[in-house]
């Protein structure tokens, strides 16, 4: 499992004092991001990737407060042959409180054609290398 620390900028917080479900969202996309990151010989190259974002599965469980440490985490959930799941979790790393939990399916595209694709290789033994339990 990748798992990253947030650091939530005062912006991020809505009327209620929590933050706000949306930028929840932008958390995931930086856990995503890094964990790729982490996993591939070419960082931040789209095409060393070679998927897309088809689907966004989230439960918002707790709110979060001003003040409150937060990390995402980022493991593989499945691997099929045109496309994967990436099980992600915002969360308490000091009291292991889940605020936001989702699954997100990513699936091979070719940046060239602008087409769906097989998962590239390379791309696929890292996310194995990354699968749940």
């Amino acid at each position: 499992m990748f798992t990253v620390d947030i650091q939530p900028r005062f912006t991020d917080y809505d009327m209620f004092g929590h933050v706000n479900n949306t930028v929840l969202l932008q958390y995931l996309d930086l856990g995503k991001a890094l964990f790729f990151n982490s996993i591939t010989d070419k960082p931040n190259d789209p095409a060393n990737i070679g998927s897309v974002i088809v689907n966004v599965n989230i439960n918002f469980t707790a709110p979060t407060v001003l003040g409150e440490p937060l990390q995402v985490s980022t493991a593989v959930s499945h691997i099929g042959n045109r496309s994967f799941v990436l099980h992600q979790r915002v969360y308490n790393p000091e009291t292991g409180a889940t605020k936001a939990d989702a699954l997100t399916t990513m699936a091979g595209f070719d940046m060239h054609t602008q087409t769906g694709a097989d998962l590239p290789a390379p791309l696929r033994r890292a996310l194995e290398s990354h699968l749940e339990a």
